[in-house]
């Protein structure tokens, strides 16, 4: 696998206990031994408990306990693990994006792993494409084409009645 592929992926804030879980969580590491990386479309993820500055993205933990994450770099995602936190709000203030923990089901690692994916790679990260924003961008596609499609019909029934 080139270089270019491998990525490293820093896991910082909340507690040592949250950090650890999401790394077995991302990983499915079970014991010390395994190394501690996982795969996403085609691209290898090194994965750190502990905030690394040279890590390719940051991934900040916001639970229950803890005060609004301090993100200091643009190349960051922020995981909400408590159920009151306004995810849109949490966004638009740190400006990166924020993904909601969903606790019985994958949900919100399937949103933190595109995330991730998106910012190693340079891309700009949408801030509002997670959970009910998704949504909401899909109103706005769908709008919009139909807003087009009727503005070209229109456009055809005028070109017919000069004709």
């Amino acid at each position: 696998m080139s270089a270019e592929n491998q990525k490293t992926v820093s896991v910082a804030g909340g507690t040592r206990a949250q950090r650890k879980a999401l790394v077995r969580e991302l990983t499915s590491v079970r014991s010390k031994t395994d190394e501690e990386t996982y795969y996403y479309k085609s691209n290898k993820y090194r994965v750190y408990p502990f905030e690394n500055s040279g890590a390719d993205c940051t991934v900040y933990i916001y639970g229950d306990e803890k005060p609004e994450p301090a993100v200091n770099n643009k190349r960051a995602v922020v995981y909400i693990l408590c159920r009151e936190a306004d995810t849109a709000a949490l966004t638009e203030r740190l400006g990166v994006p924020a993904v909601k923990a969903t606790p019985s089901s994958a949900k919100g690692i399937n949103d933190l792993l595109e995330a991730v994916h998106l910012i190693c790679k340079g891309c700009p990260v949408p801030l509002k494409a997670f959970g009910k924003a998704r949504f909401q961008a899909f109103l706005i596609f769908v709008f919009s084409f139909l807003f087009t499609a009727s503005f070209y019909l229109l456009l055809c029934f005028i070109i017919l009645l000069v004709c």
